[in-house]
């Protein structure tokens, strides 16, 4: 399947209350990325400042891409951060956002090129697969980092 038009998506994952490890949310986006391109990988998994020292997160952020699908793709693991914190801080959710590596808009200069042939948009996408390597799996989980950074 090759993603065309972006795609954004928000589940809601029921079996999750609270933060989780990088390992934790890797097994929730992982399956979700094979479901778009079987050859999905993960580049980059981020928790940014919200990690706690026991390596556990309320929003992890996994980047993939997506060769057979030819598009890129962030996972999100946890907290909506637009929600009512009195209401809905205990819920976890999945945020799915999908991106065509060539997309466009209707008139855009890059994309009337890439149309006409002037532009090759596959050398470009070849480039961007090398320059994102897939992370090793499986990965050192985010309490072992966490204690080896502290120590």
């Amino acid at each position: 399947m090759v993603v065309e038009e972006p795609i954004q998506k928000r589940t809601r994952i029921a079996a999750i209350t609270g933060p989780v490890t990088a390992r934790e949310a890797f097994a929730i986006a992982d399956p979700a990325a094979m479901d778009y391109d079987a050859d999905a990988y993960c580049h980059l998994i981020t928790a940014g400042e919200r990690i706690d020292r026991h390596g556990l997160s309320d929003l992890w952020e996994l980047f993939y891409m997506l060769p057979g699908a030819r598009a890129r793709a962030a996972f999100g693991i946890g907290i909506d951060e637009n929600c009512d914190p009195d209401s809905e801080w205990d819920q976890r959710y999945l945020f799915e956002n999908l991106r065509p590596f060539a997309y466009h808009r209707p008139g855009d200069v890059l994309g009337n090129l890439s149309r006409s042939g002037a532009f090759d948009i596959t050398a470009q996408w070849k480039q961007e697969l090398e320059r994102h390597v897939p992370l090793p799996i499986p990965f050192r989980d985010s309490p072992e980092a966490i204690r080896a950074f502290i120590a």
